[in-house]
């Protein structure tokens, strides 16, 4: 079966969010071990990211992300890109093996 599409998980798999949340706790005035375990209950009870702020900041209006918003680093989009090629070579190369 051939390979229809690749996912990467990017938060917190690809790159580390630590800093973007401290910087929300930081803007939200809270500590920063608090919205992060507020944010470790909201994901245990499947909940969106977004209840973070509903909890502390109710009234805060955030914009919804469009798609193409996120910022990746140019570096990752080359590892990624690799990692895709090499994937393909050793897909491409089982099969010639296969065939012989």
């Amino acid at each position: 079966m051939p390979i229809r599409a690749v996912c990467f998980d990017v938060g917190e798999t690809l790159i580390d969010e630590t800093r973007e949340w401290n910087g929300w706790a930081d803007f939200l005035g809270v500590p920063r071990l608090t919205l992060f375990t507020a944010l470790g209950v909201s994901m245990w009870r499947g909940e969106s990211h977004r209840k973070v702020f509903e909890i502390f900041r109710p009234d805060l209006d955030l914009p919804r992300p469009q798609m193409g918003q996120i910022s990746i680093p140019s570096s990752l989009i080359r590892l990624l890109i690799l990692f895709l090629m090499a994937s393909a070579f050793r897909i491409w190369a089982d099969f010639i093996l296969s065939v012989r």
